[in-house]
């Protein structure tokens, strides 16, 4: 069976906000990091500068956005052109599938290897108070925090530009608990190791527990609780809108009424297969009607 005859099968313009949100995937914690050692007072504003200014900082910025831009680029144009042939269908699925955990895995490298860099650079500009643990561990932290926070715009809005891809049970990488179990303890271990940082800097050591907690651990704790927040209030706000759709759609069965267009297939988890379901048997139905 080919798919090239159906429009759904045709790939869909992509969409801005799902570019915006890869961007702000791999930008974000950069800022948030750099601020965040200035406000620990383990680095100044002209120690940031200095750092980045670089030679290595810069040419390996060069290097990390490029990758991104070149695997975005890579993976768009291939599954953009999908053909809707059979042959087509696994080689497609692979490459869609393999994004996320791409994007994920290029993000946890940069963590480390920006630090390294930073750690050389600030050696190099004798930066004395700079620290490469509880850099590292701020870092990874708001990487892990806020990365994982545009991921779940990003993946919501990826999928929903997939739909015109085949999506099989052979294709669902991540199950629906396993996805949102990955974000929230991504979050939390991103939360915990932002705020074990500021206790492992020596700039720390004469600082009473008490006023670090105040004035440090207790904003970014708030901040933290925010964001978890605002995670499961969006990972909540997608099952009900994709269980509104199969909703809507199973009460029009009932009533009987098969002049309905198939549901789109909006995520690649057990809703997508659910989806698929509720067409064949739609299709099948519909023809022994017709």
């Amino acid at each position: 069976m080919a798919y090239s005859s159906d429009d759904s099968t045709v790939a869909k313009e992509i969409p801005s906000n799902l570019n915006l949100f890869f961007w702000l995937m791999f930008i974000i914690p950069i800022p948030f990091a750099l601020i965040f050692t200035v406000y620990t007072k383990m680095l100044s504003f002209a120690d940031v500068f200095a750092m980045n200014t670089s030679w290595y900082i810069i040419l390996y910025i060069i290097v990390y956005f490029g990758s991104a831009f070149l695997l975005n680029r890579y993976v768009m144009n291939t599954v953009s052109n999908f053909s809707g042939k059979d042959e087509d269908i696994d080689s497609c699925n692979s490459i869609a599938n393999m994004f996320g955990p791409l994007n994920i895995v290029l993000l946890l490298a940069n963590t480390f290897v920006y630090s390294i860099l930073s750690m050389l650079a600030a050696h190099s500009r004798h930066i004395e108070t700079f620290e490469f643990f509880p850099f590292f561990m701020i870092y990874i932290g708001f990487t892990f925090m806020l990365s994982v926070f545009v991921y779940v715009f990003w993946i919501e809005t990826y999928e929903g530009w997939l739909n015109f891809l085949p999506f099989r049970e052979k294709d669902l990488q991540f199950t629906l608990i396993g996805r949102n179990g990955l974000v929230a303890a991504f979050t939390a271990i991103g939360l915990f190791c932002i705020i074990l940082s500021p206790m492992m800097m020596k700039v720390n050591e004469e600082v009473p527990m008490k006023t670090m907690i105040t004035t440090t651990l207790l904003p970014v704790i708030i901040f933290g609780i925010i964001i978890d927040v605002v995670d499961f209030l969006l990972i909540t706000r997608g099952v009900v809108r994709r269980l509104g759709f199969i909703s809507d759609f199973s009460k029009t069965l009932a009533t009987g009424d098969y002049t309905s267009e198939d549901l789109q297939v909006v995520s690649r988890d057990e809703f997508g297969l659910l989806v698929n379901y509720l067409n064949n048997f739609f299709s099948q139905t519909k023809g022994i009607l017709a």
